[in-house]
């Protein structure tokens, strides 16, 4: 692969809300421009109702919506609030997979062990940062992941080849050797648990240009959405899309590749309390 010439990206944050969403908890977006100079905020945030026919048509619509001006052609990374994924064996009950296969009931002394409930990567984040994320089913999380997952689906198919939605559209080796395989696309889309990169020293520690840290972007749904924001910097720096270094690389999902490529995989930094 030819080495990469990029100087700089954005990072889009989204925490996302519901079909409907109104009131106090909406969907929200920010935009941060990075350079080997540093991160800065760029546009201006949004926080409303994010129309996925309307706003999720591909990603020049997302950032008009965030009244971002592109001049030239630069790589984009998306990271978002919400599951992307179901767990496997969820997938095989709601697909009627288990009325011709054998059903081994989960085990019911602990809640996160439920693998009807949880993925591989709840319980790796449970365990590396002592928070458990949000289930789609058992903590009702569905509406805003479905619309996640619509959002994601709709920039997919709008520019094809040249995105990639990590872990699902891509092969072992891509992860095994991100700076080799993964760089070439212009349009990245993860998933991450803001919750959860709280708990890492050097993520908080993140400043924007402007000498603001990531540790006082606040509470709500903007603040993690620019926690969101903050991890596709990392996830950046970890792949080679950009040459900012000021910031915690990402765990990459080498470890039970076949059931984390159908479920999904959280983006979390690498330097995480191990809770034993």
């Amino acid at each position: 692969m030819p080495k990469n010439s990029y100087l700089e990206m954005y990072a889009i944050g989204w925490d996302a809300g519901s079909w409907l969403c109104s009131g106090r908890s909406q969907d929200a977006l920010v935009a941060i421009s990075v350079s080997g100079k540093g991160i800065k905020p760029i546009g201006k945030p949004f926080v409303g109702r994010l129309s996925v026919g309307k706003h999720a048509r591909s990603v020049q619509k997302i950032l008009t919506l965030l009244r971002v001006q592109v001049k030239k052609a630069i790589p984009v990374v998306i990271c978002v609030d919400a599951a992307l994924g179901l767990p496997l064996k969820a997938q095989r009950l709601f697909n009627h997979r288990y009325l011709r296969q054998t059903f081994v009931p989960p085990p019911e002394r602990n809640h996160l062990d439920n693998t009807f409930l949880f993925r591989v990567t709840d319980r790796f984040i449970a365990k590396r940062f002592g928070v458990k994320p949000l289930s789609v089913i058992g903590d009702r999380m569905g509406n805003p992941s479905s619309k996640a997952l619509a959002a994601v689906s709709s920039l997919a198919r709008r520019h094809g080849s040249h995105c990639v939605v990590l872990p699902f559209n891509i092969k072992w080796r891509d992860i095994a050797y991100p700076k080799y395989c993964l760089a070439r696309y212009s349009l990245h889309i993860i998933e991450t648990y803001p919750a959860a990169a709280k708990q890492s020293q050097s993520f908080a520690s993140m400043r924007f240009l402007d000498g603001r840290r990531i540790a006082n972007v606040g509470r709500g749904d903007l603040a993690d959405a620019w926690r969101c924001a903050a991890m596709a910097v990392c996830y950046g720096k970890t792949i080679g899309l950009t040459k900012f270094n000021q910031c915690p690389s990402v765990v990459m999902p080498v470890s039970n590749w076949r059931q984390v490529k159908q479920e999904g995989w959280i983006f979390c930094p690498t330097d995480g309390k191990l809770v034993i």
